[in-house]
């Protein structure tokens, strides 16, 4: 925005580096690559460098679950009678359903006298360098790429004496895959340990082979899988002989440059949010950007020395989103893609599944945790029931709509997914003698797990992601000049946005469902989805204000013990929508702190004893020690993802159709500055902030007609006249006013301050 200096910045400036100092004695401490579909992680010790490789689409598929005789009205049944016995029988327990599989990896013994001390990465160019000590001299001795398109990853050495060794991993859990049917991974290294690797057969899903070759003072690893026309081994033979360095080196420079020419710039006084937001936007980069594979839990980062927890399968009852949602103010629209046309690929088992529930031929219902085929992972009776997951994908269609003006999308498989989520919902819907809607029974995530407590009518998380869907829906239609579904209207008007819970000490609080409040700490702040992320409930609202507060309250006081990464960074969002900076930022802090480890891989479980029941106590016996050892590291996406969003909002909010500049900013924090933060309608946005308060907005608007734009008053003193002006110095809006409603026009720019601010 180069009307306004503080907002902007140069290429050099845009520059930064993520350190790390070995040792890093694991996979998820390490230096992370990746291209969507092969990651990397890159760490060791002393002289010994290890590089353990995943495959986001290495998949497992026995086991799983099918859609069969769990009709809605057979569930209801046996809910109201409370017969456990027969709800068993509906969904009997499962063995073992798909996962990822790993692959592995490969060790490097350097030069006995050679010891690794630190490693960096240029995150705006995906470069990486490694500083060895030999003797009393210390320099980068490693270049580190991962191809952009070839499932290649290049280690360039300055020195040799290197050698290497395959570790697959049938080495670390072959009784683990012997118990699924594999058999053991086939090895070829070469006796002078310069090349080599291992094939891996799987039962009924096509084999894998990782190979390495050390020559010329380059290492390339690589894992490509069988397919009909070659085997895993083949592609990878092909890979080394096309590889060129130096042609690799070029595309990705190309491939950062675009990206980097529109990523958001952030300038807060706070070095680890700072490092955070960095770090967080280059993994969602090469976590989604580089690959048509979905993200899942782990991405493409899989550890060897277990099979990845939940199988780093695709959760939709919050996971996936969150891994996402970098994707909207970040602009980096495209990376939702793969994530859509894979639902548009499963359309008819969706179909199917709506039809065995339902009974409707026009639905799509999704369970909360299935395979890349969406198969059902198991018979986690309320996860299978937890329609909000369909409902909540198809808002981020909508929004993804929204933000890129892809009508090519909507028309082709957005519009249609969404009326299928709502088609499902409306006819779980009962209409009670006073014409409301309600619905007889649901779920709020994983709370109280699969016990014959576990559910209720009117659950709030269900309620608010149904109003956002259907408000979205209204606005689609509107777009597309499609017809409005009167039931859109109705369900708007007739369902109420959250279930009321009238507390003993005369409060009235948002429930989880008719009866039932929030009276544990719970990892899912799914009951206050209203306030964020759907954004139903104005919490200023005046008829939603004390609910709101004494529903916080309530939230604040049952705290932590039960939280895990991503609950913390949807915390942040939670304050944010509520004004509340200082706790905002205050819990991305933590985040930072105790659920990243020494590597800055993002955790589930708390790093630091203390927090959340969810890691190690803090005078752990040594039980409890091998019992952690055992289960090893659990790295998921999402808690980091939501960092990354989280701070964007802390930026620029949407709340209600009004943006906000600013509005979960910390009180002490005087000084800050963003450029190219993206909103709804396409918006670029950018402001900076001195003294406490804001200085100057600036908006770029795309090239497409946008509709009325509200901007909520970003300065302190409400009485001073702002004034808009366009780049060409007409002036839009010269006055007093709480929200600005602004008409502005596709591909100009726009600057607003308060008069006779100096700037």
């Amino acid at each position: 925005m180069e009307n306004n200096e503080d907002c902007c910045c140069n290429e050099e400036e845009r520059l930064v580096l993520k350190h790390w100092a070995f040792p890093l004695t694991r996979p998820h401490t390490g230096l992370l690559f990746g291209n969507g579909t092969m990651g990397v992680m890159v760490y060791g010790e002393g002289n010994t460098l290890r590089v353990c490789i995943g495959r986001s689409d290495v998949w497992d598929h026995n086991g799983g679950v099918d859609w069969g005789n769990q009709t809605f009205e057979k569930i209801c049944e046996v809910l109201d009678k409370k017969d456990e016995e027969a709800l068993t029988k509906l969904f009997p327990p499962s063995q073992k359903g798909p996962t990822i599989i790993p692959i592995g990896r490969v060790e490097f013994d350097l030069p006995k006298d050679y010891i690794l001390r630190d490693g960096e990465i240029d995150l705006r160019s995906g470069i990486g360098f490694i500083n060895i000590q030999t003797g009393d001299e210390s320099n980068a001795a490693m270049v580190m790429v991962n191809s952009l398109k070839k499932n290649v990853f290049c280690i360039n050495l300055n020195f040799g004496g290197v050698k290497g060794r395959s570790v697959s991993a049938w080495d670390s859990i072959g009784e683990t895959l012997k118990g699924r049917g594999f058999k053991a991974a086939q090895k070829n290294d070469a006796k002078n340990k310069r090349s080599g690797g291992w094939y891996q057969a799987l039962p009924n899903d096509p084999g894998y082979y990782c190979g390495w070759e050390i020559s010329d003072r380059q290492i390339l690893i690589s894992v490509e899988v069988d397919d009909a026309k070659k085997t895993g081994k083949a592609k990878v033979e092909e890979n080394f002989a096309k590889f060129d360095i130096f042609k690799e080196r070029e595309k990705l420079s190309k491939f950062w440059e675009e990206k980097n020419s529109s990523l958001p710039y952030i300038n807060i006084p706070d070095e680890s949010l700072t490092e955070l937001y960095n770090y967080g936007i280059y993994k969602f980069i090469i976590a989604t950007c580089m690959s048509k594979v979905a993200c899942g839990l782990q991405g493409p980062w899989i550890e060897d020395y277990q099979l990845p927890p939940w199988a780093s399968d695709y959760h939709f009852n919050i996971n996936v989103q969150m891994c996402y949602w970098p994707a909207y103010q970040s602009g980096l629209l495209d990376s939702l893609l793969p994530v859509f046309n894979m639902l548009k690929k499963w359309k008819p088992r969706l179909r199917f599944n709506a039809k065995k529930f339902i009974g409707i031929n026009d639905g799509y219902m999704l369970p909360h945790a299935v395979d890349d085929m969406g198969k059902c992972m198991g018979n986690f009776w309320t996860g299978m029931l937890d329609h909000g997951c369909t409902m909540w994908m198809a808002t981020m269609m909508y929004r993804y709509f929204d933000y890129s003006n892809d009508v090519a999308f909507m028309k082709s498989n957005g519009f249609d997914f969404m009326k299928g989520a709502f088609n499902v919902f409306y006819a779980m819907l009962k209409e009670e003698k006073d014409g409301s809607l309600s619905l007889p029974f649901g779920v709020s995530p994983e709370f109280g797990g699969a016990s014959m407590n576990a559910y209720g009518k009117n659950p709030s998380f269900q309620l608010a992601v149904a109003h956002r869907l259907t408000q979205d829906l209204v606005a689609a239609a509107k777009a597309l000049k499609e017809d409005i579904d009167p039931r859109w209207l109705k369900l708007l008007k007739k369902l109420p946005k959250a279930c009321i819970f009238n507390h003993p000490n005369g409060s009235k609080q948002i429930g989880l469902w008719e009866g039932k409040n929030l009276d544990v700490s719970h990892r899912h702040h799914s009951h206050l989805g209203a306030i964020a992320p759907f954004d139903v409930i104005d919490c200023e609202d005046p008829a939603w204000r004390k609910i709101v507060n004494d529903s916080i309250t309530n939230w604040i006081y049952w705290g932590q013990a039960m939280w895990t990464g991503w609950c913390i960074t949807w915390a942040s969002m939670l304050h944010t929508h509520m004004g509340n900076g200082d706790m905002s930022a205050m819990f991305l802090k933590m985040f930072n702190d105790v659920f990243t480890n020494e590597g800055g891989g993002t955790l589930h479980d708390t790093f630091a004893a203390g927090i959340s029941l969810f890691g190690m106590s803090v005078l752990p016996d040594e039980a409890e020690k091998e019992k952690f050892a055992k289960r090893g590291e659990i790295m998921q996406l999402d808690g980091g993802m939501g960092a990354v969003a989280a701070l964007f909002e802390m930026l620029v909010m949407e709340k209600n159709d009004v943006i906000h500049i600013f509005r979960g900013y910390p009180k002490r924090w005087a000084h800050g500055a963003f450029d190219n933060v993206m909103t709804k309608h396409g918006l670029r946005i950018g402001a900076a902030r001195a003294y406490y308060d804001c200085v100057v907005v600036m908006i770029n608007t795309p090239k497409h007609e946008i509709p009325e734009v509200k901007l909520a008053n970003p300065f302190k003193d409400k009485s001073k006249p702002i004034v808009v002006k366009s780049a060409q110095g007409d002036e839009i809006f010269d006055g007093v006013a709480d929200v600005l409603s602004l008409k502005l026009k596709p591909e100009s720019a726009y600057c607003i301050t308060q008069k006779g601010m100096v700037l």
